[in-house]
This record gives structure tokens, sequence and C-alpha cells, in this order.
């Protein structure tokens, strides 16, 4: 499956791709957004009865990479495929079910959509019942609820709380969190692989963890052994090799055996995807935002005022007077005084 970009142009959103050639024209039924399993999302205005008034809304659907709708309008809310699945809703309905690429339902919508996340690795954390289980594609439960808190599942392990309390942490109940207790790993059957003992825990990427262990943090790896020993403030998870460090106000980069890389000297700077990461420095009076590689050296002066992570070779830019997207050169390939489309 190709990697397609949106764009907009005269309120109608097209795509094109990583060389900047427009592949599906603009039109007004496609959304903003990115392709996932070979599906973008599209839309359909409809309007209808609510409390003796007219009201206006959407439907969504979804359109494949020729543009052609695969899965037409119907649906009040939809979410991006993950493991060939869409989260939706119907309209006036605030419970969520599970579609597959061609919209056929796969999970009918039981969930509160608060209850739930997205699916990892084919398996989707929910919470029933006060406590935290896991069902697979097909909606059975692979994990039933026994867990007091838990992450998503990411190289096979999925990270679970034992002897904690679930606390609600927003006013309109869109976000958990887990307080107390202790945190280990177990596998996709349900075994214990890493017990519980730490008091915070990250996810696995290239093959180590991020663990709290009283005030410091370090890395574990698959086994629950320490690859980086606690010694930091705190850490990022790893991406791309690399993770950011802070010590005594001191920021790091560090490969996967905890060598230092490099310390930016920047404001901020994101995680890396791709090879590059997002930085933010003050040019004038202004702060602005440009693009590392994985030495620390500069590849993209700091330029716009937002920008996002690279994704398929290219990396949405906002620059004071135009937006668009930018290869790994720093190169512009599409902005949006680009309006000329084909015939």
């Amino acid at each position: 499956m190709r990697t397609l970009f949106p764009i907009e142009v005269n309120n109608s959103v097209g795509f094109l791709d990583r060389n900047g050639a427009i592949v599906l024209k603009p039109r007004i039924h496609y959304v903003w957004s990115n392709f996932h399993d070979g599906r973008a999302m599209c839309r359909n205005k409809i309007i209808y009865l609510r409390n003796k008034k007219l009201v206006k809304a959407f439907m969504y659907g979804f359109i494949d990479e020729t543009g052609e709708i695969v899965i037409e309008p119907k649906f009040g809310h939809v979410e991006d495929f993950r493991c060939g699945l869409t989260q939706f809703s119907f309209v006036r309905q605030g419970i969520m079910g599970f579609a597959d690429r061609f919209g056929n339902i796969v999970i009918q919508p039981r969930f509160d959509r608060n209850d739930i996340d997205w699916f990892q690795e084919d398996l989707l954390r929910v919470l029933e019942h006060g406590m935290f289980g896991f069902i697979d594609t097909q909606g059975n439960w692979k994990l039933p609820p026994q867990y007091a808190g838990a992450g998503g599942f990411s190289e096979g392990l999925v990270a679970i709380n034992v002897g904690g309390s679930i606390v609600n942490e927003s006013e309109r109940g869109t976000f958990w969190e887990t307080l107390g207790g202790k945190w280990g790993f177990v596998d996709k059957k349900g075994r214990v692989v890493i017990p519980p003992q730490f008091e915070n825990v990250g996810e696995f990427s290239d093959g180590l963890c991020r663990v709290v262990e009283g005030v410091k943090t370090g890395f574990i790896n698959q086994e629950g052994r320490f690859a980086i020993q606690p010694q930091f403030d705190w850490a990022t998870e790893f991406s791309d090799g690399v993770a950011k460090t802070s010590l005594d106000g001191k920021i790091s980069i560090i490969d996967t055996n905890g060598k230092i890389l490099f310390e930016p000297r920047f404001e901020s700077i994101s995680r890396f995807h791709e090879g590059m990461a997002r930085f933010t420095d003050k040019v004038g009076n202004e702060r602005k935002t440009g693009f590392i590689n994985l030495c620390g050296e500069v590849i993209v002066s700091p330029q716009f005022t937002l920008a996002d992570d690279f994704w398929g070779g290219l990396a949405e830019v906002y620059h004071p007077d135009w937006r668009g997207y930018i290869d790994q050169k720093g190169k512009v390939v599409w902005r949006t005084e680009n309006t000329k489309i084909p015939a």
C-alpha cells in the first residue's frame, strides 16, 4: 500500500504522493485524514429532525487509494483503521463498535467511547466492570477484565497493574488513570513474563522499556533485567534506536546501550521518527521549528511555526506564509500556492 498525503485546495481535500504529485484531485466529500490500511475518511452532510428542530450533521465512510468510496458514509463517527478495523458509532448513539475494511460490522456497538483505546497487535484494551482486559479483532475476550491498569501491546508484551485503583481524571470521563499498585508485563496468553514490581512503566520499543524505580528512571529488557540502570530524572521510550533523557536538568540523547550520543542545545526536542526529530529554538523574538538527524545535525533550519513528525518520507509544516510538505532534505514538495490541479 502506498502512502498518500492530504492537501486542501479551495476548501476541498485531495491527496498527493511523496513526490508532490496530486494523485487524488480535491473533492468536497474527502476528509483531511491519512491513509491507514489503504483507507481514508470521506463524508456526506445530512439533515435530520431532533427535538422538533432540523439538525445538520456529517455521515462518515471511507475511500480507497484510487479515490473510490468503498464504505458508504453511514456512520456518525469513525476512527482511522488499525489492525484492519475502524472504530465507529452511529448518528445519535454514543456506543462504539468495529467494522472491517469493507464496512462489514465485525464487533457490534457495545462499548462506551471512554472505555476503549485502539487495537495494538490485534488486541484492544477494554475497561469493563472497573477492570481492564483485552479482546481480539472478533470481539472475543483474550485476557478477561482483571487488571487495575493496562497499557497497549507492543513487541508481544503489555504492561499491567496489580493492586492499584482506577480513577477518573477528567470531569467529562475521558481519561482514566491508575494510582498505586505495581506494574509488570504479561504476554498475549496472559502469562506473567515480568512480575509486577515497578512504580511506573512505558511500552517496549527497540527491545527496551522505560521503568521507574524509586525516583529514577532506567530501561529493562524483555526478561525484566536492567539494560540501562535507573539514573535519569525522566526519559522517553526508545524510537529509532534512541531515547531522550534528563539528568539534573541536562537533556541527552542516548542509544540502547545507554551511551550519550549528543546533548541538544535547543529549547525543546521531540522523539525521533523516521530518523528525524523536530526541535524548537528561538529565532529573533520568535520560536521556530526545524529538524535534526540521529547525529544531532540540523538538517532543516528552524523556520516553521509548527511541524509534524515525518511519516512516509514527508513532514507537514506550517510556515508563516504557507502550509505544505517537506522531504527529509528540507525540500518543499508541495505548498498551499500549488493550487493548479492537473486536468
